[in-house]
């Protein structure tokens, strides 16, 4: 994804949302 610099600030920005986080929680994507 390095190559992709607006989606590495995309997900950045996603990944801030709390209820993001708990998404990907519950599908196993973070720990």
């Amino acid at each position: 994804l390095s190559s992709f610099p607006n989606v590495l600030a995309w997900h950045e920005r996603i990944g801030q949302r709390p209820a993001v986080q708990a998404a990907m929680k519950a599908e196993g994507l973070i720990k």
